[in-house]
């Protein structure tokens, strides 16, 4: 194991470097996340759906969120485009965050949404 190159401490070229926190990709860094995010998610106040650990829900007055996170996407639904505002922005005080809109394309299925219908398909 060595320094890598651009990091080396002048005088310190046969040390190593002490890892502080876990590898994005590893199998500890994937449990890591996980355990980081439930507790985001526990300190927001979503409820985590007992059928699906990825699926967790917020109920605030007769306003409803539901989020789906894969990885480390998330997707999320609500009844208004304020509340949607809302939760995003509740998120982003936790997290940097990149919002690339409505979802196309999810875990190789197609996302279909007609919002004046209040309906969603997904195909394959």
């Amino acid at each position: 194991m060595k320094q890598l190159e651009g990091f080396v401490e002048l005088g310190y070229g046969d040390h190593v470097c002490k890892l502080v926190h876990t590898i994005y990709g590893t199998m500890q860094g994937a449990h890591d996340w996980y355990e980081t995010l439930m507790e985001t998610y526990k300190k927001l106040r979503y409820t985590t759906s007992r059928a699906d650990p990825c699926i967790r829900y917020k109920r605030e007055g007769d306003g409803y969120t539901i989020t789906d996170t894969y990885m480390d996407n998330v997707f999320g639904a609500s009844r208004t485009d304020c509340k949607i505002e809302e939760q995003k922005e509740e998120i982003r005080k936790e997290w940097e965050i990149k919002d690339v809109g409505e979802s196309e394309y999810f875990l190789g299925m197609w996302v279909q949404q007609d919002l004046k219908e209040g309906t969603i398909q997904l195909t394959q």
